[in-house]
């Protein structure tokens, strides 16, 4: 069984933004599977389709709700095609179990 990758990409970064990375990730044969959020302080449409577009599981715009970013995570480690089954919930904190 693959061992369940994910990683967490700002968009912006010093000297190469977070979906130059993205792209380069993808184009990699043994990273192309890693699954990557991107994390924006924009909030215009454009980020989040350019986003989905290169590659990423999913968007979320800063600030954020911890329960927002732990769905999302748990959302894409459930996309993934190989993934190490989660015995528990990401955190042991019920505020961040309740529905989203």
């Amino acid at each position: 069984m693959g061992k369940a990758v994910q990683g967490l990409l700002s968009i912006t970064m010093s000297g190469i933004d977070g979906l130059e990375i993205l792209s380069r990730i993808k184009r990699h044969s043994e990273l192309a599977e890693i699954s990557v959020l991107i994390v924006s302080s924009r909030s215009d449409g454009n980020i989040v389709r350019d986003s989905l577009k290169a590659g990423a599981s999913d968007c979320i715009v800063k600030p954020m709700k911890p329960v927002a970013l732990l769905g999302k995570i748990e959302k894409a480690l459930q996309g993934l095609r190989h993934t190490v089954p989660m015995a528990a919930p990401l955190c042991d904190d019920p505020r961040f179990n309740s529905k989203i």
